[in-house]
């Protein structure tokens, strides 16, 4: 009794690829949404300081 368990042996669901894209979709955008941003950024050196 060598014999090896697969994950459908223990009652394991397979992921679908559709599942996984989504979730790689999914933690790209909250990836994004969760990166600081300087909020100078899009202002040119001389209307940084004009106020």
């Amino acid at each position: 009794m060598d014999e090896e368990w697969t994950p459908e042996d223990v009652g394991e669901r397979v992921k679908s690829d559709k599942r996984l894209r989504r979730v790689r979709r999914d933690a790209v955008a909250n990836a994004e949404l969760s990166v600081p941003q300087d909020p100078t950024e899009d202002e040119s050196p001389a209307e940084a300081g004009d106020e």
